[in-house]
């Protein structure tokens, strides 16, 4: 098999309900949030191990190399787990991989991305489900789809982005879209996920539950001026991008203005749109846990954070004491059950210590 299909996205934009519309589709089989990226990424640099980046040459082997064999592993296993379904292809939902679309456009030559988008507020406030404050949800809004526009116009025709309020109110014009890009013959089945998928609950969505236009705007009722202000004045200019005003509870513009008969938008569409909205502050966005590679400096990070929070007991391997004992404070050394319990939580950071 080949062609696999990364379904990518800020969390709370649509992408399970994407998920679900595909997965209906007899040919297809899309997978719920693996994150399995994250463990081809291990590949690269050996976690926990201060020489882990150097494995490659040690064997005399280089990086493209490396790149084949990671792509034909994954897709051996995931085409294996779409043919037990009778599905010739085979794909994964997990949001936080636009984090990873650059390293995916390597190993899977030939992948087609899709991704959703959403309005700014809908999925700040939808992330309150993760106990998420308004602040953190613009954040991860701002910082998703930096990194899935950046990614988008890198793969120009091989991406292909939607919008979340556009697939409710439109439904079939925008899956047929999808899978004319994606090459596949249409099938009513995308139409009806929640009579084909039963009633699993999936995150925050029931896979019976049937579209419902009527969440689209729920949002703008549970935010306060201020709440609205901030998404504002932090949203705003990227928001334009895709037809948004943060404080609208509709899409005020075509995505898509390059091709107004077009619903979605390619990679090189979107890298023209990007052209004309500037300017466009950049955000600079730090590596997190979901696409941060374990060389010795985000180890020394790791353990930073659990020294300054107590959790080490003050136990630092030597190799990396200087890293993170820089202008931290000293402590005494915890005793007891205390002390163990700051030991096994340490060693899940590092095994070293």
């Amino acid at each position: 098999m080949s062609r696999p299909i990364i379904v990518i996205g800020s969390m709370g934009s649509g992408t399970t309900l994407l998920r679900l519309m595909l997965d209906s589709h007899p040919n297809i089989m899309i997978a719920q949030e693996t994150g399995f990226m994250r463990a081809a990424q291990a590949q690269y640099f050996i976690p926990f191990w201060k020489f882990g980046g150097e494995w490659l040459s040690r064997i005399g082997m280089e990086e493209p190399e490396l790149d084949a064999a990671v792509g034909r592993f994954y897709d051996d296993f995931f085409s294996a787990a779409a043919a037990k379904r009778g599905a010739t292809r085979w794909g994964d939902k997990t949001p936080y991989h636009v984090h990873h679309m650059a390293l995916a456009t390597r190993i899977f030559p030939d992948a087609q991305f899709i991704a959703t988008v959403r309005q700014p507020g809908a999925v700040a406030r939808s992330l309150d489900r993760f106990h998420w404050d308004w602040s953190k949800g613009i954040q991860h809004w701002c910082n998703s789809n930096q990194a899935m526009v950046d990614g988008g116009v890198e793969l120009g025709e091989r991406f292909r982005l939607i919008r979340y309020e556009d697939l409710v109110t439109d439904t079939e014009a925008v899956m047929r879209e999808v899978v004319e890009f994606l090459d596949e013959p249409w099938d009513q089945r995308v139409l009806q996920h929640h009579t084909v998928q039963g009633g699993r609950a999936e995150g925050g969505t029931r896979a019976s539950d049937p579209i419902d236009t009527a969440r689209m705007a729920r949002w703008m009722a549970e935010v306060t001026p201020a709440e609205v202000d901030q998404l504002d004045k932090s949203t705003k200019a990227q928001a334009r991008v895709f037809g948004y005003d943060p404080g609208a509870g509709a899409p005020v513009a075509r995505l898509n203005r390059q091709d107004r008969t077009s619903l979605g938008i390619s990679g090189d569409e979107l890298k023209i749109q990007l052209a004309e909205c500037q300017p466009i502050p950049r955000r600079d966005v730090r590596p997190m846990f979901e696409n941060r590679p374990y060389t010795p400096e985000s180890m020394a990070d790791e353990l930073r954070k659990a020294y300054a929070a107590g959790v080490s007991g003050g136990r630092v391997r030597p190799a990396y004491r200087h890293m993170v004992e820089a202008d931290m404070p000293r402590r005494r050394r915890a005793r007891g059950r205390l002390a163990r319990v700051r030991r096994k939580l340490s060693r899940a950071v590092s095994p070293d210590l």
